[in-house]
């Protein structure tokens, strides 16, 4: 969680952190798509309070990279409208920086999804080739992952050696809210992880 994060304690990091048995146990069946789902159910809110007034300030093309199921997730009909309406709700809006949509990998109004067990290198270099974008001369990647900025400096360096990457690990989703009981942590993904099961495709 880079730009956003859900308006639900138990999604975020810290909150995890302190509970990390029960969310493996949770996660053995279907984590994917529980995860995934998670970040929908609840309205989402910006990490940073200034981040709409920091991405309006490059004079760049910009576009939400994201690590999660594009299509339905248990009662979520369509994952990638949810997260565009989601964005579009707080001001932020990637639609016109590629007027193009692509089936795969998933890109949908701005926002590249990178699914299942599909790593981001590969997919950003994918969605480089078929939507003929690869004169950039620099690629930045804002990730709280570091093996994510990693994977995608190796993916480019392979494919496109020209081209600079600049990764930057942003941490702080580590270390804002999670103010949650064990027990209601432990209820809210148990159901969250039922609904997933429930006909996700």
């Amino acid at each position: 969680m880079t730009l956003t994060f859900p308006d639900n304690q138990a999604v975020r990091y810290p909150a995890i952190a302190r509970n990390l048995l029960t969310y493996y146990n949770v996660m053995v069946n279907n984590g994917y798509l529980t995860r995934t789902l998670a970040t929908v159910l609840d309205p989402a809110l910006l990490i940073e309070k200034d981040a709409l007034e920091i991405l309006n300030s490059f004079d760049m093309k910009t576009i939400l990279f994201t690590a999660c199921v594009s299509g339905k997730v248990g009662p979520v009909e369509s994952v990638k409208q949810v997260k565009y309406e989601g964005l579009k709700r707080l001001g932020i809006d990637f639609d016109h920086t590629f007027k193009q949509d692509l089936e795969n990998p998933v890109f949908y109004k701005g926002i590249l999804f990178s699914q299942n067990d599909d790593r981001k290198g590969a997919v950003l270099v994918d969605f480089l080739k078929k939507m003929k974008f690869t004169a950039f001369k620099t690629i930045v990647l804002v990730d709280d992952q570091q093996n994510n900025l990693k994977d995608v400096r190796n993916a480019l360096h392979e494919h496109f050696s020209e081209i600079k990457f600049v990764g930057v690990h942003y941490q702080g989703a580590f270390m804002k809210g999670g103010d949650i009981s064990a027990e209601e942590f432990k209820a809210f993904w148990v159901r969250t992880s039922s609904l997933a099961n429930e006909e996700s495709s």
